[in-house]
């Protein structure tokens, strides 16, 4: 299959080079690029490909075997990057990808400090604007670093 087009990495993704060994790093950005990208889809984010079709059509190099191929897919899965439903592979959280660079970059960082990016968080970033984003997601943090203490926050700590 030829490809065209191009693919933005992100700076959240070149910090993954710190967490994900070189093939897991390579899979992931495969699947990425990879994946429907159109939002209009049922399987938006998603490719049906076996390990079989992968290995054949995309990786028959050196040092890739099949059974290399499945035990990278199953770390990205274990590290919640990619997702397998009905012989489907998901990159998670794919809707990022689509939003302005300003929004991505934050709701990456929500990502990184362990708060679900759900879809009400990418409508409210839009309808606030750029320049929020930043106090929203602090707020956010805030109030999980404040859920997790032990003692119970009052209504004087909260300002």
């Amino acid at each position: 299959m030829k490809r065209k087009g191009c693919i933005k990495l992100y700076r959240w993704e070149f910090d993954l080079l710190k967490k994900l060994t070189d093939p897991e790093y390579r899979l992931y950005i495969f699947y990425r690029q990879a994946v429907d990208w159109d939002k209009k889809h049922e399987r938006f984010g998603s490719i049906l490909i076996s390990l079989r079709g992968l290995h054949s059509e995309y990786f028959n190099i050196p040092d890739w075997s099949l059974a290399k191929l499945s035990r990278v897919r199953r770390k990205l899965i274990e590290k919640n990057l990619l997702r397998l439903t009905d012989d489907y592979i998901h990159v998670e959280n794919m809707r990022i990808f689509q939003e302005k660079v300003q929004i991505a970059e934050q709701l990456f960082k929500q990502l990184e400090r362990g708060i679900p990016v759900m879809e009400a968080d990418v409508q409210l970033m839009k309808q606030m604007g750029v320049n929020k984003i930043k106090e929203l997601t602090q707020k956010l943090a805030q109030k999980m670093d404040i859920s997790k203490s032990t003692v119970p926050p009052t209504e004087h700590s909260a300002g």
